[in-house]
């Protein structure tokens, strides 16, 4: 089997998008603002990321994940318009869907209809991770990320680890187990407390240090643009966001950032270049509504980059 450049792990699924003004505490009737609530868009963290770096023609990539019969199977075509390599993927009988519920001060609500709570688990064969350049250890069920969580450490899998705040599936254990090994760490700002008190770290960079192997960390901030560290200077830098034409759903915009800053590390470029392709592919995801609906594709991307005051000449 010829190696995979990037071996994905995580969800690839359906969901509707809800914009409300705010979620109630009590039993009150709110208006759905957005027009397009009844259209389904694609989404999952897994699906969200290699969807995007396939797209940029980041390398030959594949996706491990469960999915329903239903709904799912019309993610897995939208995958595979791209090349995204989907054999290890376990179809189950059902529909599952998730509906995502968002209001103006961004919180948000994300409930999970139909079978999600029995979709089995997927092929994780041997040979991928012993072959795979690099593995993306992302959200999915309980059952496949502990299952992706013993392949990685059984064939010693180079990975990068996309922190996720859900603290079921991404349980203290697990992330004391995986957190500390991972070539590469992407999180937000809350999730960066999260690992720090977890971990019982004084400051993430740790992870830069004798605490980890880490040899690039990055940390999203919204509009505050993005912390990255390296081995080479865990200090860090502080990066602003690439401006984007519109802002008009953030849903997903981590997810864009991985892709960018991966298809970078792809192509051997320094890990600050990384960081600005990553902000480069967030800056597109936001300007539209759903998870991958504006995702670049190469030439797109390289040329807003290279609008960057920063970019590398």
């Amino acid at each position: 089997m010829e190696p995979y450049d990037f071996l994905v792990l995580g969800n690839a699924s359906t969901h509707y998008i809800l914009k409300v003004d705010r979620i109630p505490d009590n039993d009150e009737t709110i208006y759905i603002q957005n027009n397009d609530f009844d259209r389904l868009f694609f989404g999952g963290t897994g699906m969200n990321i290699v969807y995007s770096m396939a797209k940029l023609g980041a390398g030959r990539c594949a996706i491990l994940t469960s999915t329903d019969s239903a709904y799912g199977l019309t993610a897995l075509t939208e995958l595979e318009s791209v090349g995204v390599d989907t054999r290890f993927v376990k179809v189950m009988d059902g529909k599952a869907t998730a509906y995502i519920i968002e209001d103006e001060s961004k919180r948000r609500l994300t409930i999970l209809g139909g079978d999600f709570g029995k979709i089995p688990a997927c092929d994780m064969p041997d040979e991928v991770f012993r072959t795979a350049k690099l593995a993306v250890f992302s959200m999915d069920s309980k059952q496949n990320v502990d299952a992706f969580a013993e392949k990685l450490e059984k064939n010693g899998t180079p990975f990068a680890f996309s922190m996720r705040s859900d603290r079921i599936i991404f349980s203290d254990e697990l992330l004391r187990r995986i957190v500390p090994r991972a070539r590469l760490l992407f999180c937000n700002e809350y999730e960066r407390q999260i690992l720090e008190q977890v971990l019982g770290l004084e400051d993430i960079r740790q992870l830069l240090g004798r605490k980890g192997r880490a040899e690039a960390v990055a940390v999203t901030k919204g509009s505050d643009g993005i912390w990255l560290g390296t081995r080479e200077d865990a200090q860090g830098v502080r990066l602003p966001p690439t401006a984007a034409e519109r802002v008009t759903d953030c849903t997903g915009a981590g997810d864009g950032f991985v892709a960018g800053f991966l298809y970078g590390w792809a192509r051997g470029m320094a890990p600050l270049e990384c960081a600005k392709l990553g902000a480069t592919a967030s800056s597109f995801i936001i300007e539209q509504l759903g998870c991958i609906t504006g995702s670049p594709d190469e030439t797109r991307l390289l040329a807003r980059y290279a609008a960057r005051a920063d970019a590398a000449r």
